[in-house]
């Protein structure tokens, strides 16, 4: 960062607060506090790897409501830092500072299986295709496996599906939520894996990867060094590299083929981790709806789930369009849900 940034950031104690009431996007916030290089070149590019999301657009009190709550509570950021880190020294739970990744040998999928096959009477493989709520409180849950008919009869209903997915199962039980689940945008991402001879890489991968500044006019968000992060990725004398074209900044380049993707990740790759020769092997990945996205007004229509669930004892909402979208964020609202529907049934009796 210049000299200049530098001093912008000694000033940001004595910058007002804003209105508490007041919903900003994450790049007016980091430009008001912190000024404009470190919107570029630190915050730009954190946004695209968490969210592969646009700061102009993002909410910050949706998106990342602790730094939202440190300036309301702190009235600055550095000095919320200083008097925060006091309070984690005697907070039990390890700081994301400290926390290690963590992935499995097998891929994410080993946690969901784990999961059915350890929850009882799991179905999997099944389409839902109606949510009911009977007049003694009892709910039913229609749906197809294999053209087979489901129909399963409950105390609660979780809904833990995708925005567009959770609108069309409510239209009919709860309209206004469903027409705000139906308004939250998700980003389009393609994950590209690729693995080189490590003969073939100039750069020493040395990290994690690295992510993009829109600055940059690059093609791609980020690449994530998947062999240096984890051990067992790619075999001795290779790496394997992870790379994520699209999001907010280029949504067009996921509608691309695969030979097209192929020519722009390699190409830039080539450029940026001196990436020689042509992969070894290379595999692309589409999500067409990978991220949910925090935008202006995402409370607001968050508001119609917190009424539904309200006004429909015995139903829950739970995904990544509320309360975070990492992993980790996911397990704390599935244990926080879980939680919620427990207390409910010992309620009922």
């Amino acid at each position: 960062f210049s000299l200049g940034a530098k001093l912008r950031l000694a000033a940001e104690p004595f910058i007002a607060r804003a209105r508490e009431d007041e919903e900003e996007t994450v790049a007016a916030f980091v430009r008001r506090r912190l000024g404009n290089e470190f919107l570029d070149y630190a915050v730009d590019p954190f946004v695209s790897g968490v969210y592969a999301g646009d700061a102009e657009r993002l909410s910050l009190p949706a998106g990342f409501p602790r730094l939202h709550a440190l300036e309301q509570r702190h009235g600055s950021l550095i000095r919320g830092q200083i008097a925060g880190a006091r309070e984690r020294a005697g907070d039990p739970e390890t700081p994301k500072s400290r926390a290690h990744s963590f992935s499995f040998q097998n891929g994410m999928q080993t946690l969901t299986d784990a999961l059915a096959r350890t929850v009882d009477r799991v179905v999997t493989g099944a389409r839902v295709e109606r949510v009911e709520r009977h007049a003694e409180g009892m709910w039913i849950v229609a749906g197809k496996r294999g053209g087979e008919a489901i129909v399963r009869r409950a105390r609660t209903v979780v809904i833990a599906v995708p925005a567009a997915e959770a609108s069309r199962l409510t239209g009919e039980l709860a309209p206004e939520a469903a027409q705000k689940l139906a308004a939250i945008d998700y980003a389009a991402v393609a994950s590209v894996a690729t693995a080189y001879r490590r003969a073939d890489v100039t750069n020493p991968l040395a990290g994690f990867g690295f992510l993009v500044p829109r600055k940059e006019n690059r093609r791609i968000l980020g690449s994530l060094f998947s062999s240096s992060m984890f051990e067992n990725r790619a075999p001795a004398g290779t790496v394997l590299l992870t790379t994520f074209v699209g999001g907010r900044r280029h949504p067009e380049l996921t509608q691309r083929s695969d030979d097209e993707i192929a020519t722009i990740v390699t190409g830039e790759l080539r450029e940026l981790v001196g990436a020689r020769a042509a992969p070894l092997w290379i595999a692309i990945t589409r999500w067409p709806r990978a991220i949910p996205q925090y935008d202006l007004g995402h409370r607001e229509r968050l508001s119609g789930v917190d009424a539904a669930e309200r006004a429909l004892p015995g139903l829950f909402f739970c995904a990544n369009y509320r309360g975070g979208v990492s992993v980790g964020d996911c397990i704390k609202s599935a244990d926080a849900t879980a939680t919620l529907v427990a207390e409910f049934l010992k309620a009922c009796g």
